[in-house]
Order: structure tokens, then sequence, then C-alpha cells
């Protein structure tokens, strides 16, 4: 009997260092399964829209324009970001905004007021492409990262008109006061929280814009995004 008792403590507790040296074995291959999982989600490509709001604007002055304009519109778009690693990624985005401000058009034809209440009706898209460094954890996708770039915009439509003064100006195309296409610097940053971001862009023209007789000098493009935008991964 006192054998058998023996023989069953003895079990008892081969099983029980059996068990305790295979413990660490697991927790490190759990921890090793949980550091793949973080380097495959630390790397690869993120996708999400994104909606905003955009103040956009001119430098200088149109000869018919008797102060620079800005305004106020809607943007929607998306996001692409590739992640290189835990920090470094590249990104590409488009926007599409619509915004509608008020300017004074110099009227410089008798019997006409000198300076009209007009507005400028602008539909256009803008496609950055840029670098950014997140200071934080790119596989939770939580921090702040700061990035830049180049920015290439697209002028789809818009009008400057008024309810006392006709004909229209178009701002795009063979007889718009402003070329279509134009190059800028863009730089921003962003607050990673997981899925949400929330995003601020700037976008600083490098190329002339204005265009025909209604410029005196040429004239550069800006425009601010304050935005969020839904990222998740591929």
């Amino acid at each position: 009997m006192k054998m058998k008792f023996c023989l069953a403590v003895l079990y008892l507790l081969s099983a029980c260092f059996t068990a305790y040296g295979a413990l660490p074995d697991g927790q490190e291959e759990t921890a090793s399964g949980y550091d793949n999982e973080k380097q495959a989600e630390s790397s690869g490509w993120m996708l999400g829209p994104m909606i905003g709001g955009e103040m956009f604007g001119v430098g200088k002055h149109f000869d018919k324009v008797s102060n620079d304009f800005f305004g106020f519109s809607g943007a929607v778009g998306g996001n692409v970001r590739y992640k290189f690693d835990r920090h470094w990624f590249v990104q590409g985005s488009l926007t599409l905004d619509y915004g509608r401000t008020l300017i004074m058009l110099n009227v410089l034809e008798k019997g006409m007021p000198p300076t009209v209440n007009s507005h400028v009706n602008r539909f256009a898209a803008h496609i950055p492409i840029q670098a950014g460094y997140l200071f934080g954890e790119m596989a939770e996708n939580q921090g702040i990262s700061i990035n830049a770039g180049l920015g290439f915009n697209l002028g789809l439509a818009g009008k400057i008109d008024s309810t006392t003064y006709t004909p229209s100006l178009n701002l795009y195309g063979n007889d718009g006061v402003m070329n279509r296409f134009g190059l800028s610097l863009c730089f921003g940053a962003t607050i990673h929280m997981k899925k949400c971001e929330a995003v601020i862009r700037g976008d600083i023209g490098l190329t002339p814009q204005g265009r025909g007789i209604y410029v005196r000098h040429g004239v550069t493009e800006f425009n601010v995004l304050i935005g969020m935008a839904y990222m998740f991964h591929l």
C-alpha cells in the first residue's frame, strides 16, 4: 500500500515538473506568435475613407478682383497607406471638395458700380503623395505622425458670378482665370487613434495658377484641410 502511495506521489510530482517545464515554452510560443502578429500588422497596406472641411484661397490679385479671396468647402475622399515598419510609411490620398465664397469684383465699365459682390464657386480634386513617420506604435496604429510630400491639384469646375454683373467668369477652361492643373508642397500631421484618425494637411502652390487677361500677377493656390479618416488593414 505504501509502495503504491509513493509511486502515485512520484507520478504526480513528475507530472507537475513536466507541466512546469513546458509552461515557459508555451509562453514563449504565445509571445512569439503575438510578436509575429504585431510585426505583420506593423507593415503592409491600410485603406480608408476621409471626410472634412477645407479652406482654399489664392495669393496676389486678379485684375478684376479687389483683394485675395479665400473660402471654405466640404471635402470627401480616401487614403491608401503602405507601412514599411512600425514607424515609416508612404501615403497617397484623393480628396474632392466643393466650396463657395464671397469676393469683391472690380468692374471697370461705365455705368456700373466700382465693385460688385460676387461669388466664387469651385469644385476641385487634390492628390497628395507623402512620406510620414509615426511617433508611436504602428501595429496598434496609435500615436502622432508627421508627413510631407508633393500634391497634384486638378480644377474640375468653377465660376465667378454676380447677380448684378454678367457674364460670369469661368474659373477653369480655355477662357478661365486659373489654370486647371497645379503642383503644390503638402505637409501635415495625423493623430492616430487605432482605426480613427484626425488629420490636418496644408498645401502651398508651387506653380502659377493665374491665366488670361484677368490676372495681373501670377497667383498661387493654397489649401488647409481638417478632417477625420477611418483606416483598416488589408
